[in-house]
């Protein structure tokens, strides 16, 4: 009985590292961005702005729509 709650559980924990794992593949970092640098401005409306400058029209004809 033991046992196999032991299996049990290093599977589940196996699923959960997956899961974050996956969840992890959409999400980008900024590095270098000062704190405040939005200056009161939204940061979603700030982060788009500037992924816009920093990649170029070439990537985006307008700024992205981040959530």
């Amino acid at each position: 009985m033991i046992k196999s709650l032991q299996n049990h559980n290093i599977t589940l924990m196996d699923r959960v590292e997956d899961l974050e794992n996956r969840s992890r593949r959409t999400n980008i970092r900024i590095l270098n961005v000062p704190e405040g640098s939005e200056s009161g401005k939204a940061t979603v409306m700030f982060v788009s702005k500037m992924l816009m400058e920093a990649l170029g029209t070439n990537l985006f004809e307008k700024p992205p729509e981040l959530e």
